[in-house]
């Protein structure tokens, strides 16, 4: 079985351009890119402390912030839920694995949908 570091590497390089390009339209990212340039406020519930840019890739509470991009949240999903090694994990198996490296609100609705 791979090293969870090689797996999560694999995901990054195909998945990181896709956030990267969702960024651009995601009200979320340009609220808080405004917040962080001190121009604004941060989303409801949040910090300041809770947000940073980490090579060019926005970041919540030190997980990566997925934009609101249905197909993309799915296509992450979906490589969490299918892993060869570890068999079908559940919907709860599949939410941890996930939100071990990424994060986006209703996190847990969309993983049960």
């Amino acid at each position: 079985m791979l090293p969870k570091e090689l797996f999560v590497n694999a995901i990054e390089t195909k998945i990181i351009d896709q956030i990267q390009n969702a960024e651009e339209i995601d009200d979320i990212v340009h609220q808080v890119m405004k917040a962080l340039s001190g121009l604004g406020e941060f989303p409801a519930r949040t910090k300041a402390e809770e947000w940073n840019m980490t090579k060019g890739v926005l970041q919540f509470k030190g997980k990566i912030y997925v934009p609101r991009k249905v197909e993309l949240r799915r296509e992450i999903i979906k490589r969490y839920h299918n892993p060869i090694p570890r068999g079908h994990p559940g919907i709860w198996g599949t939410m941890m694995a996930v939100r071990e490296d990424f994060w986006w609100p209703d996190m847990a609705k969309t993983v049960a949908d």
